[in-house]
């Protein structure tokens, strides 16, 4: 825990969490039900969110029904009208929802009423985003039933100000330590970090991580693109049907290494043919994580894309 930015003994116990979530991820889960327990039962959240395709990405949560979770990941999130006013808020500021969205607009809202309307009425809270780079946004926030405002929001508000400090630094640890494990596993598999594209998808095909080289594959559209979930399509049937033959053993069969692909589709007369390793993780894993966080519940797939050697892809069969 930070001397620089201290907290109330109440809130210590949460800070303290966060500091162990810089060296271990898992401890993220913690936090957010500690912060839950210190703030009268606030529903609270974390999640990472795309600035550029407006969508919301893996999260963690304590206090939600996780029916309605799964409701957010599939559609909701994709409508969520405060995620849309993220741009607009300071980095590390903590705003509340009605100053995002004012009620009187929010009720009309397929969101509201679809989503929080039956949690109870859960239009109040606050929240805060912190920028991962990349047009990635974590934000961190805590729901609360329309009845209890005047109670907690306030003080709630002043929580999440005093942790935002602690918030930070974890996440920025989080993301050093996440890029180098990122350079170590890809120096096991005698790939050149600086060329090799790092995209992570959940097991249903949902991009939620790509690191630079992975980001500008993406932007460029000739391999791969997403859908309106965000889940990854190659353009190439071959590849799409070895991606799936990769999901099916991510969801089916113990983890390792699947059989490397190559991206044959559309490509320039003079780049190098493409190929990709998939690699299964696990959430829990926090040697191999790639990520800030993710969901301890679900298995991953870390795609490996690189260019090969001219000798290399003179030996490859041709189509």
């Amino acid at each position: 825990m930070s001397t620089k930015y201290p907290v109330d003994a109440r809130l210590a116990p949460v800070a303290q969490r966060v500091a162990a979530a810089a060296l271990d991820p898992r401890q993220w889960q913690w936090a957010l039900a500690e912060l839950q327990r210190v703030s009268d039962g606030v529903n609270v959240v974390m999640f990472s969110h795309d600035l550029r395709s407006d969508t919301s990405l893996d999260l963690i949560h304590s206090g939600y029904d996780p029916a309605m979770i799964d409701s957010y990941l599939s559609y909701f999130g994709g409508i969520n009208v405060w995620a849309e006013k993220f741009p607009t808020i300071a980095p590390g500021e903590v705003r509340t929802c009605a100053s995002l969205v004012p009620d009187e607009d929010l009720v009309q809202t397929e969101f509201y009423n679809d989503w929080l309307r039956p949690q109870e009425d859960m239009r109040g809270g606050a929240g805060t985003v912190i920028s991962l780079g990349n047009g990635r946004v974590v934000a961190v926030a805590g729901s609360i039933r329309h009845k209890d405002r005047d109670r907690i929001e306030a003080k709630f508000t002043r929580d999440l100000e005093a942790l935002v400090p602690h918030i930070r630094a974890s996440l920025l640890a989080n993301r050093m330590l996440g890029e180098l494990a990122s350079l170590a596993c890809m120096a096991r598999l005698s790939l050149d970090g600086e060329n090799t594209a790092l995209l992570v998808v959940r097991d249903d095909g949902r991009l939620v991580h790509a690191n630079a080289a992975g980001q500008r594959l993406v932007c460029e559209g000739l391999h791969f693109g997403l859908d309106i979930l965000n889940r990854l399509r190659f353009t190439a049937p071959e590849a799409n049907a070895a991606l799936a033959r990769a999901l099916f053993e991510l969801r089916h069969c113990e983890p390792g290494l699947s059989l490397p692909f190559f991206l044959n589709g559309a490509r320039r007369e003079s780049e190098p043919l493409l190929m990709c390793r998939a690699l299964h993780l696990h959430g829990n894993d926090i040697t191999e994580n790639p990520l800030p966080f993710l969901d301890q519940s679900r298995n991953y797939l870390a795609l490996l894309i690189s260019p090969m050697d001219a000798e290399a892809e003179a030996t490859q069969p041709a189509g």
